[in-house]
């Protein structure tokens, strides 16, 4: 009689305990599932122009306006309207006229056709009726506001419609969308998956020895009576 019972309480701890460990796996499964879905959610589109050049948005700052952005297309459409007449044609060099806003567009690429995207500021200035582009070097551009002095140059009629928002993309060699992912979601996940998980499996391991200490117990205590 008194092993039957031992049996039976045994039997009565597994009911308890078995469900318990199965649930606290499958929450951990649905951690890890959570985790694996904020890799993914940093994924953006980059337009490339070209030349191993691809840009993923910006943002316009200015005097007595609110900042505004450019998305992915619109950004690489700016940049496109101005660079190549910059660094390959002949741009007129020029002060900048008096009282003409300055604005400030920090454009969010890649420079130089890796995977590594970084921010780099262009400044642009126009009266209505013409344009001009500076582009100083990050090593002399501060966080904010801009250099003391800056290299202006007139910028191809282009670029004030691009600076709206509304030029179009000219189809050239190059030109396209593809993924850029961030990898900052991707190891936030990881650190946030794993701090969240090991606490579900050191439970769910001590709870499955604690069901074999209690049957090991039972059988020793049957054992003796």
């Amino acid at each position: 009689m008194t092993l039957r019972g031992s049996t039976s309480g045994r039997g009565r701890s597994l009911r308890i305990v078995v469900p318990a460990v199965i649930a606290g796996l499958g929450i951990l499964s649905s951690y890890v599932a959570a985790g694996a879905a904020e890799t993914t959610s940093t994924t953006t589109q980059a337009v490339s122009i070209g030349s191993g050049l691809a840009f993923s948005g910006a943002v316009i700052t200015g005097p007595h306006v609110a900042s505004r952005p450019l998305n992915a297309y619109q950004s690489a459409v700016f940049m496109q309207a101005w660079i190549g007449d910059a660094f390959y044609g002949r741009p007129n060099h020029e002060s900048l006229p008096a009282r003409v806003p300055v604005y400030r567009v920090d454009v969010m690429g890649s420079w130089g056709g890796g995977t590594d995207f970084s921010v780099r500021a262009v400044y642009y200035a126009s009266d209505g009726k013409q344009a001009w582009i500076a582009f100083p070097s990050p090593q002399i551009t501060p966080s904010t506001g801009s250099p003391a002095r800056l290299d202006w140059w007139v910028a191809p009629p282009r670029v004030i419609e691009a600076f709206v928002g509304t030029a179009k993309l000219v189809p050239t060699l190059g030109t396209g969308t593809s993924p850029s992912t961030s990898t900052v979601g991707r190891d936030a996940a990881k650190h946030t998956t794993g701090d969240v998980a090991w606490p579900w499996i050191v439970g769910s391991v001590a709870a499955v020895a604690a069901v074999g200490g209690l049957i090991g117990w039972r059988r020793r205590s049957a054992r003796r009576t």
